[in-house]
This record gives structure tokens, sequence and C-alpha cells, in this order.
């Protein structure tokens, strides 16, 4: 398959021809399978999955959660509920920066225009490591997903989306058929990427909520640090996302031309919803830390419950 101008095909020309809007080289990268590994995406899921079920269970609940340390004494006084949403928020935190610390790399190639089939460490290649990031990425919120309980509607459509939205990119390459399957996974891992920094902080930050709940100065602190970290995440996603689409406008098929921005649209709104959660749960210590205790309770109590998307 040979591409023109923008992504017109070409198939009477014997050479690969293309021209990228500045800044965007990626967009000529010649449609292939992001990874030889596709066939054992499904093995490759269940082992992520079956490593996050003993790191729940061996590492954080039988260990870390139960002696006597900082973490136990916060665990203890936590309903079953805010007990699992303790464990998932530590291990999404660590998850999603071993994702950003691995794949930024592999990342910024592709970005720059380097192809999925470009070495990256002995035989693995640039396609092979965000490959496997990708899947891990999903698994994060399919074990969040079966996991985790009281879950809220906003987070439920959030998660769901993420995984087929990530899932259908990366079949979408295997095939590489189209001529904006390469563009099409580019954005995903941008919204990826985004959603790795906002959401890295807000763990951290809701870690950090359970186990000071009585130090409200560092606390609201913390807390509307996340809200200005999840503020820009968004703000410049929107921008770059608005960016990539516009520039592109000609090289997506009808499909994705009208799907993306709904997708996207969604997506943000979970991310808006967050923010604000985040903003609520501050306000709430704002008003504990100048000594409005009973005033701040009742705040308190529905912020926790709606803590990232949900107590995410």
């Amino acid at each position: 398959m040979e591409l023109g101008h923008y992504g017109e095909f070409a198939p009477e020309r014997g050479n690969w021809t293309c021209k990228a809007p500045p800044g965007l080289t990626f967009a000529c990268l010649r449609p292939m399978a992001m990874s030889e590994m596709f066939p054992f995406s499904v093995v490759l899921v269940a082992a992520v999955l079956i490593v996050f079920a003993l790191l729940k269970q061996f590492v954080l609940e039988n260990y870390m959660m139960h002696k006597d340390s900082l973490h136990g004494r916060a665990y203890s006084r936590l309903s079953p509920r805010d007990q699992r949403t303790l464990v998932n928020h530590h291990l999404s935190l660590v998850m999603k920066v071993c994702i950003f610390v691995i794949g930024i790399y592999p990342f910024c190639a592709l970005i720059l225009g380097h192809n999925f089939n470009t070495r990256f460490i002995a035989r693995l290649t640039i396609g092979d490591v965000l490959f496997l990031c990708s899947h891990t990425y999903t698994a994060i919120y399919l074990f969040e997903l079966c996991y985790r309980q009281g879950i809220s509607y906003i987070t439920w459509v959030h998660h769901s989306c993420t995984i087929l939205i990530a899932q259908l990119a990366l079949a979408f390459t295997n095939t590489h058929r189209a001529q904006d399957t390469t563009i099409e996974m580019v954005l995903c891992l941008v919204w990826g990427v985004f959603d790795i920094l906002s959401e890295a902080i807000t763990h951290l930050t809701m870690v950090l909520y359970r186990l000071y709940p009585t130090r409200h100065v560092f606390l609201y602190r913390a807390l509307r640090t996340a809200f200005v970290v999840s503020v820009l995440s968004t703000t410049i996603e929107t921008a770059v996302v608005g960016w990539f689409y516009g520039a592109l406008f000609r090289r997506w098929s009808t499909l994705n031309k009208a799907l993306t921005p709904m997708l996207f649209v969604a997506f943000v709104g979970a991310q808006i919803w967050s923010a604000i959660c985040l903003w609520r749960i501050g306000s709430a210590k704002g008003v504990l830390m100048r000594g409005g205790e009973e005033d701040a309770a009742g705040t308190v109590g529905v912020s926790v419950r709606e803590d990232k998307k949900g107590a995410k």
C-alpha cells in the first residue's frame, strides 16, 4: 500500500510518498504491525492479571497492610470497601510509574519518526515495548473493575472505554491495512501518557490521604497540587489531541472522524469530574485546617466517596 500527500492512496507509484504536517513526523510512517507478539495478546493480559493478583494478596494485603506499620494502622481502620481502594491505589501507582519509565523512550522515538520495528534493547523493538506497556495499562483497569467495590458510573465508563479503545487500536495496527492505523495508535498512546501523568499523582495523593488523615494542612496542599496537575494535564492533552486531529484530518477514516471526538469528550469529561472531586476533598480539608471540624464532617464523608472518579 502506498500513501500519497497526507495519506491519499497512490498505488500507481512504486515508492512511499507522504508529506507530514510540521511536527508530526510519525504521520508518514509506513503502516505495519506493532509487534510480532500480537498472537499472544490474551496470554500476556492473563499473565499480567495473575501478577497483579499475586502482588495484591501476598505483598499488599498479607504483608504490607497487616504489619504494625503506618500502612497497617491505616488499613485496619478502614471499611472493606476502602481497604480495597487503598490496595488498588498502591498497585496502580506502582504499575503506572513502571509503565511510564519503561515506555517513555519508545514513545518519544515513535513520535520522532522511528517505526515500530526500530530496535530498542537486544531483540526487542520499540513496538514490542509499547505493545507490552499498552496491555499492562489496560490490565490495570481490568483488575480495578473486577477488584474494587462501589465503583461510580463515571469510572466504569472511563475504564471500559479506555480498555476498548486501546485494544481496538492494537488490533488495527496488526492488520495495518487502513491508512490511519499508525496515527490512531499514536493518538491512543498520547492519551495514555497524559492519563498516567495525571493519575499517578492522584493515586499518590489518595494514599497519603489514607495514611495521614489528621494532617489537614499537608493534605490540603497535596490535594490542591493534584487538582492543578489534573487541570493542566487535561488542558494540554486537549490542545495536543486537537492539534493532531485537525492537522491529520484528511488522514482519518470516516469512522474515526466521528468516533475520535466523541470518545475524547467522554474521556476528558471523566478527567474533569476527577478534578472536581479532588477540589471538593481539598476544600473539606481546608475547612478542617481552619478549625471547622464539625462543619466539614459532612463534606468529608461525601468527598471521600467521590474521590478520583468515585474513590478511584
